[in-house]
């Protein structure tokens, strides 16, 4: 499940994500989102696996190979 601010649309229409992969670097996801729950997250069916850390409150869009820090 992903929080309402972690999700972007794109002009074609797909949901994408931006994930930190294994070598610590952004890469962007197209997922399949299933519906928003009432507390605001959303449920994700494919696209990213559990225990995968996404992007949220990017200042701006995050390129894909960008170094990334997990916050605290």
């Amino acid at each position: 499940l992903l929080g309402p601010r972690a999700r972007a649309r794109d002009n074609a229409g797909l949901e994408l994500v931006v994930v930190r992969a294994a070598d610590g670097t952004a890469r962007t996801r197209a997922v399949t989102i299933g519906g928003e729950l009432p507390d605001g997250r959303i449920e994700v069916l494919s696209g990213i696996d559990a225990g995968e850390s996404v992007v949220i409150d990017a200042p701006g869009p995050v390129a894909d190979g960008t170094p990334l820090e997990i916050g605290r």
